[in-house]
């Protein structure tokens, strides 16, 4: 081993214990090396320095420094001429463009109960030697609960281990870059499918606009197949399971589900906290913990509405050159926001969601019954009821037929018991909890 890369070793664990294994990983995938008197710091391609440079650059400055390197630069390492003239023959006409966003990392994703299991799937795919087990990953789940994050962080990690091309786009954008090329130049078909199937990785987002398009179905299951013959990692995320998909053909729901399958449901109470918190500091922007518990109960349904109310709450705070908001600017910059919510969330909508998940009759829900399958629904439409709501108590013992707000809130007692103590019941109420908040 060279001097340069004992050197570049020593310096990365010096590194370990202060940067993320995503950085850490990044700068493993670089070399250190010294021509005359300059050192450079060779990386495998122009994404992973624009990471360094943003990321990593003050941290690696330093730790340079203390072993004896003042000044460095930053080079993408020139590949041999002839790696170039087969990357050319490879792309076509076509520029290559990964359109991936370099500000979705893994480690600033806020790991959870409602998406572990996509966490360290996403993060297996991304490191180490490809595995047809996995291949492909798909992640599905409703709109805004961290889908697209988890795919961007995969390709940025990819890359920066020396996956040079991965590309990253919509299915609807391949759709339409495929029907652009049907209207064009027939030699055109050809640059589309060597741009598309001489990729090192395709990640593709939302492939549920797939369904009813049988020609952008029959080239994309060709790009799938000539991907995967080649050992390429291919990402997809969709909004429900792939067998559900109207209009989908069986071999790309057979594709589709030959490798690993995720979920994502709405985040928990904890994590949509630590959302919160996450999201705050990297604002710079104190948020007490009161607070941030007042707009984690008000905002259940996704991370993206979440993250529109805390920034509601912080450009109020700037607005007014407040240090730190308090319960009472929380709750007036998400007043519209729980008025808009309470007009559209009825006590007959839950009622009936309710019901309709437990097979049971709207009528026998608000019976005098005390048969276990009767009580739960009731007590879960209840709690529901006082949270999703602006009814009184009153309003909701009046509406589910209970004697009074005492048995309002022993129901809501007996749910809460069972949230804190059920994980399959918590999964379950946050899905009822989704469908009726839409």
């Amino acid at each position: 081993m060279s001097e340069a890369n004992q050197k570049w070793e020593t310096i990365i664990d010096s590194l370990k214990p202060i940067l993320s294994e995503d950085f850490v990983n990044l700068l493993k995938s670089c070399e250190l090396s010294q021509e005359k008197q300059q050192w450079f710091i060779n990386a495998p391609n122009q994404f992973a320095i624009s990471t360094l440079e943003k990321k990593v650059l003050p941290t690696l400055g330093l730790a340079l420094e203390k072993y004896g390197i003042q000044k460095f630069k930053l080079r993408v390492h020139e590949p041999d001429i002839f790696d170039e003239q087969k990357n050319v023959r490879k792309t076509g006409g076509r520029q290559y463009k990964s359109n991936l966003n370099i500000e979705y990392q893994f480690d600033n994703f806020v790991v959870g109960q409602s998406n572990d299991n996509a966490y360290a799937a996403a993060k297996r795919v991304s490191e180490g030697e490809f595995n047809p087990q996995f291949n492909p990953l798909l992640i599905y789940g409703g709109t805004g609960l961290g889908k697209s994050h988890l795919m961007h962080a995969v390709g940025n990690a990819l890359r920066a281990n020396g996956r040079n091309r991965v590309i990253y786009l919509t299915a609807e954008e391949f759709t339409n870059d495929f029907i652009a090329v049907l209207q064009e130049k027939k030699s055109n078909m050809q640059e589309f499918n060597e741009y598309y199937r001489s990729a090192d990785a395709l990640l593709i987002d939302d492939v549920q606009f797939l369904g009813g398009k049988e020609r952008s179905q029959t080239e994309f299951f060709h790009t799938f197949n000539s991907l995967f013959d080649r050992h390429c990692p291919i990402i997809l995320t969709c909004d429900r399971f792939p067998k559900e998909i109207d209009g989908l053909e069986p071999r790309l729901q057979s594709r589709f589900g030959q490798g690993l399958t995720v979920s994502v449901v709405p985040p928990d109470l904890e994590t949509r906290i630590a959302i919160l918190h996450n999201k705050a500091d990297r604002l710079n922007f104190h948020l007490p913990d009161d607070v941030a518990l007042y707009i984690a109960e008000q905002v259940v349904s996704n991370v993206r509405d979440l993250e529109g109310a805390l920034k509601n709450v912080y450009m109020r705070c700037q607005i007014r050159q407040l240090s730190a908001p308090d319960i009472r600017l929380a709750r007036e910059a998400l007043g519209d926001l729980i008025k808009a919510r309470s007009r559209q969330i009825s006590l007959e909508n839950i009622h009936n969601v309710v019901a309709r998940h437990y097979k049971i009759t709207p009528e026998e829900m608000i019976s005098k019954s005390r048969k276990a399958n009767i009580v739960l629904p009731r007590q879960i439409g209840i709690h529901l009821a006082r949270k999703l709501t602006q009814h009184s108590t009153t309003e909701i013992a009046q509406y589910f037929n209970v004697k009074d707000h005492t048995t309002v809130l022993h129901a809501c007692n007996k749910i809460n018991e069972k949230l804190d103590n059920d994980s399959a019941f918590n999964e379950l109420y946050r899905g009822l909890e989704m469908t009726i908040t839409g």
